[in-house]
């Protein structure tokens, strides 16, 4: 029997949860509620979303889950290398940014992988969120205006933001404000 690409995306993906299931196992009736609700699509950014995110504080304590902390990162820093796209950007737009946003940020730093930090950096720097004190670029001043500057982007357009739009006006931002992103690897992102 030969897959078609939508079985392979699925198969993919499936492994993915089983993962997530392994490591939160209260999650599991929530998991098959999801399935039930949304069907056999994938969906991982609502899925991590769901079943993850809404677990950090939870996971970060007190006391912190150390154990589950781990393997979580070990899962994500495997996402964050997978060949397809879509899952890298469950790393940065869900599970990252999620992170800086909450300010779970600087205390998530030191379960994640040498491939996670710099989508994490990149998606805190573009928000304006605080980085883990030796990795932070701007100051609280800076970071203000960076948030204004980002919204003063945005309401140019006088729309919602299209796929592709945030990157450039972070790219943008970035260059106006200097900032040049961490990557621990060398000075480009990975490949």
């Amino acid at each position: 029997m030969t897959l078609n690409g939508a079985d392979r995306t699925r198969r993919k993906y499936h492994e993915l949860e089983t993962q997530l299931i392994e490591i939160l196992p209260e999650a599991q009736s929530e998991y098959r509620e999801f399935i039930r609700d949304w069907g056999d699509d994938p969906m991982l950014h609502v899925l991590f979303g769901d079943l993850l995110c809404s677990r950090w504080g939870h996971l970060f304590g007190p006391p912190e889950d150390e154990i589950r902390l781990r393997r979580v990162f070990e899962l994500v820093e495997q996402m964050a290398t997978h060949p397809d796209d879509a899952v890298q950007n469950v790393v940065a737009v869900t599970i990252c940014e999620y992170l800086s946003g909450w300010n779970y940020l600087a205390r998530a730093w030191k379960y994640m992988g040498e491939w996670t930090k710099p989508i994490a950096h990149r998606m805190a720097v573009a928000w304006g969120h605080p980085l883990p004190e030796e990795y932070e670029l701007l100051t609280e001043e800076q970071r203000l205006r960076y948030r204004e500057r980002w919204e003063e982007e945005r309401r140019k357009l006088g729309r919602p933001l299209e796929h592709g739009e945030p990157e450039r006006i972070t790219a943008r931002l970035f260059r106006e404000f200097g900032i040049r992103p961490y990557y621990p690897l060398g000075d480009k992102p990975p490949a």
